[in-house]
C-alpha cells in the first residue's frame, strides 16, 4: 500500500531496499529519500524503527511520516530536553506503540545518539530498522557518532543509509559510512582500508596523493548502493 503514489525511481528503490539487510540510498536532493525509507519500513512490516539524522531534520521526519505513512504509527522526537528525559520518552513511546500494535519511530540527532544514558539503552534493544539519514555525518572513523553507529548496526535487522553526497570529500569517506551499514564490505580496520585503496605521500607519508584498486573499490561500493542522480530533477514537486 502507498499513501502517496511513488515516482518510478522510488518504487524501484523500495524494491531494491526491501530485499537487503543493508542499503545506501544515494539519492539526489529532491529525489525523495525519506519517502523511500518510510515505504520500505511499512512494506517490510517493521515495528521498532530508530532514525538518526541532523538535528534540523528531526521535525522533517515527523512531517514526512504524516505525509507518506500508509498506516497508523507513533512518532517520538528524542532531541529536546535532557538526555534522561529523552530516554524516558523513548521507553514510553515504545511501550505505547507495542500496546496498540503500531510501528514506533524514534528520531534523534547524531550528537545525542551516543550520549548516556540513552546510548546504552539503544544498544541493548533490538531494532527492526535503523535509518541513518545524511549518513555521511558518520564518515569520520574515530568520531564518537561513527563508532556508535557501528555498534548500533549489530542491533538492527535492517540498516538504511540516506545521502545525496555519501562521499563528500574523497573515496576514503566510504569507510565510516559502510562500517555502519555492512562492515563486511570494507572491513573494520581503517589502516588496512587506506592501504588498499589509497597511495600515501607528502609530509611524513601521511597524505593521500592518489587512489588505487578503484575498480574493486567501486564494485564494493555499488554492492548495496541504489543511486538516483540529476536525471530525476524534472519530476513534479519533491516528495
Amino acid at each position: 500500500p502507498w499513501k502517496t503514489p511513488p515516482w518510478p525511481h522510488q518504487r524501484d528503490a523500495v524494491a531494491y531496499a526491501y530485499a537487503r539487510p543493508a542499503v545506501l540510498l544515494d539519492v539526489i536532493m529532491g529525489g525523495g529519500k525519506s519517502k523511500i525509507a518510510i515505504d520500505t519500513v511499512f512494506q517490510r512490516g517493521h515495528k521498532r524503527i530508530l532514525v538518526s539524522c541532523p538535528k534540523s531534520v528531526v521535525p522533517v521526519w515527523e512531517a514526512q511520516l504524516e505525509r507518506h505513512a500508509p498506516a497508523n504509527y507513533l512518532f517520538a522526537a528524542l532531541d529536546t530536553g535532557s538526555v534522561p528525559k529523552n530516554l524516558t520518552r523513548a521507553k514510553a513511546a515504545l511501550q505505547e506503540a507495542e500496546g496498540i500494535e503500531v510501528p514506533c519511530f524514534l528520531a534523534t540527532n547524531y550528537e545525542a545518539l551516543w550520549r548516556e544514558p540513552l546510548g546504552s539503552y539503544l544498544l541493548v534493544n533490538k531494532w527492526d530498522c535503523v535509518v541513518f539519514d545524511e549518513i555521511h555525518r558518520g564518515k569520520a572513523p574515530g568520531g564518537r557518532a561513527s563508532r556508535f553507529m557501528y555498534r548500533l548496526s549489530f542491533q538492527a535487522t535492517q540498516r538504511i543509509g540516506c545521502s545525496g553526497t555519501p562521499l563528500p570529500h574523497s573515496p576514503m569517506d566510504a569507510y565510516g559510512v559502510y562500517r555502519a551499514l555492512d562492515a563486511s564490505i570494507y572491513g573494520t580496520n581503517y589502516k588496512k582500508f587506506v592501504e588498499s585503496y589509497a597511495i600515501l605521500g607528502g609530509f611524513e607519508n601521511r597524505q593521500v596523493v592518489a587512489y588505487c584498486n578503484t575498480a574493486e573499490f567501486r564494485q564494493k561500493f555499488d554492492s548495496i548502493r541504489f543511486h538516483v542522480g540529476k536525471e530525476v530533477l524534472d519530476l513534479p514537486e519533491a516528495q
